[in-house]
């Protein structure tokens, strides 16, 4: 959030900035746009979990109402693995302890789905001292999906659009929609 002021603040801008979750989105004010950066819109499972979140968006939307959605549809989805994928890092602390990271990536392309499973160790010695657990699904639509979820969320003049993001690791666009009223 403070990147997001710190952003708006160099651009002459102001406005209150709120952190929610938008699965229960309830702000006290409407806007006339919104915008979901980075793929965050892509952590959400589910075709029905999305429509919600879009629904909800757009009942905080006044005119013009434009939605704005970043969005990437990774290399794993053209050229899938052929089994899980493993990764292990650590790294040694100057006074010895041990930080260490294995995570498990599986594809899944009909469901288009990326599921990571991540642990975390914080170790002294042999001894395990500290651990999380974390696991991220992520979720992407082509260009012609997001367009019809969209459309089923009441939606209109959906453009797709170029992305600033770019990368090795995936296709970034944009889409904007405007909210029916």
């Amino acid at each position: 959030m403070a990147s997001c002021a710190a952003r708006l603040a160099s651009a002459g801008r102001d406005t209150q900035l709120f952190r929610q979750d938008v699965t229960a989105l309830n702000l006290p004010f409407r806007y006339c746009a919104a915008f979901i950066a980075g793929g965050s819109f892509q952590l959400l499972t589910g075709k029905h979990a999305a429509i919600d979140v879009l629904l909800r968006i757009r009942a905080h939307l006044i005119d013009p109402g434009l939605l704005l959605l970043a969005l990437s549809i990774p290399d794993q989805a053209e050229h899938p693995p052929g089994a899980a994928v493993i990764e292990v890092r650590h790294v040694m602390l100057a006074d010895g302890t041990q930080l260490a990271c294995r995570s498990e990536r599986v594809v899944d392309v009909q469901k288009r789905r990326i599921r990571t499973q991540s642990r975390y160790e914080r170790r002294e010695r042999s001894r395990i001292v500290a651990r999380e657990d974390e696991t991220i699904i992520m979720t992407w639509y082509d260009e012609e999906q997001i367009t019809t979820l969209l459309g089923d969320a009441g939606y209109r003049d959906v453009r797709i659009e170029t992305d600033a993001m770019t990368g090795d690791d995936a296709r970034y666009f944009a889409v904007s929609a405007r909210a029916s009223a």
